[in-house]
């Protein structure tokens, strides 16, 4: 929903206003949209990731099918006029009783707005609603390692409430644990119990399956194409690849906890269309269609598709992106760690 939230909003009927968003369901603007006679508008939009550079393959019928699953319907209808106006002489007001009838939508959207501009600034994660973390390249981050793969950041609450005769912005230090950045591999090793750079076994990723469980991972294994269809290349010589962004389902679901060479699907070669389909294992399709030898064919494969029809990744070809926070229950040692008081001693450790 935020990446169709964040493309939506570059449409042209959003010019020439302020937008602010919570990502989900409401849209805040300076000014009154278009929406035409009815206030309503429905449509369809392509949903791109702006992190990711601009597609520049062949525009074949896999390109289009690409295009036409990134595409989704979206409706805006105008919900609300409100002043800030309104609200202030409401809190103004001498006589008893007074009262404003918008007043938890007003406070609502003075939330949205002021959380423009850590969501709209690169390098800071947002938590919830109100909840904001500067992180990897912010010169504000603030950080120190856990335990477990995990590392603690500091950040902020804000929150708009009203007081007698005014209105008010809370701010108070927050912090939060959040998967470090960097190879999946590393990740899991220290999880187990290992140092970064050390290699995984395989029953460690089996233990740490839940660990990672819908962690999203970047590869860089796919070759980026001219208009000919031909791998680009860098100065260098070296081919040129695209990014993708994958999220971990879960470990192969067959054969259970299956590696590389053991997983096994359906697959028919694009260059031969009449060629019948056959089984081909993870890491003979790896050599032979990407020209990646797996260095760790022993470890189990991910599933990064879904149960019913499961996509295979090696885990050695993954990248943990950052910003992510641990949303499952934390071990007594790891959510002492968060507790703020040890935070803040960590913290003044650090600095």
């Amino acid at each position: 929903m935020r990446l169709l939230v964040i493309n939506l909003i570059k449409d042209p009927m959003f010019a020439g206003c302020q937008v602010a968003t919570d990502y989900s369901s409401i849209v805040v603007t300076t000014k009154k949209l278009d929406l035409g006679p009815a206030d309503r508008k429905q449509g369809k939009i392509e949903v791109i990731d702006p992190t990711f550079p601009p597609f520049q393959g062949l525009d074949n019928a896999q390109a289009q099918e690409a295009r036409n699953r990134r595409t989704k319907g979206y409706e805006l209808s105008k919900t609300g006029e409100f002043s800030l106006a309104d609200l202030v002489r409401a809190l103004q007001a001498t006589q008893a009783g007074a009262w404003f009838e918008g007043q938890a939508d007003v406070i609502q959207l003075l939330n949205i707005v002021i959380s423009k501009t850590p969501n709209d600034t690169a390098n800071v994660y947002s938590l919830g609603q109100n909840k904001y973390y500067p992180g990897v390249g912010s010169p504000l981050m603030e950080q120190v390692d856990i335990t477990g793969g995990l590392q603690a950041l500091r950040g902020y609450f804000a929150s708009v409430r009203t007081s007698s005769n005014r209105i008010l912005v809370n701010l108070n230090v927050a912090s939060a644990a959040f998967y470090k950045a960097g190879p999946l591999m590393n990740l899991v090793s220290e999880f187990v119990g290992g140092y970064s750079g050390q290699a995984p076994r395989p029953q460690d990723l089996v233990r740490a399956e839940g660990f990672i469980r819908m962690l999203r991972v970047e590869t860089n294994y796919l070759k980026a194409l001219d208009a000919n269809g031909k791998t680009k290349m860098d100065a260098q010589g070296r081919p040129q690849t695209v990014p993708g962004l994958k999220s971990v389902v879960g470990l192969a679901p067959r054969p259970r906890d299956g590696d590389a060479r053991t997983v096994t699907f359906s697959w028919s070669d694009p260059k031969k269309p009449q060629a019948a389909a056959r089984n081909i294992s993870v890491f003979e399709f790896f050599k032979t269609q990407h020209g990646i030898t797996l260095q760790h064919p022993e470890l189990p494969v991910l599933n990064v598709g879904t149960r019913s029809d499961p996509s295979y990744l090696p885990i050695e070809l993954g990248t943990v992106l950052p910003g992510q926070p641990v949303r499952r229950l934390l071990s007594g040692g790891t959510y002492r760690s968060l507790n703020p008081y040890y935070i803040a001693e960590f913290f003044s450790r650090s600095s």
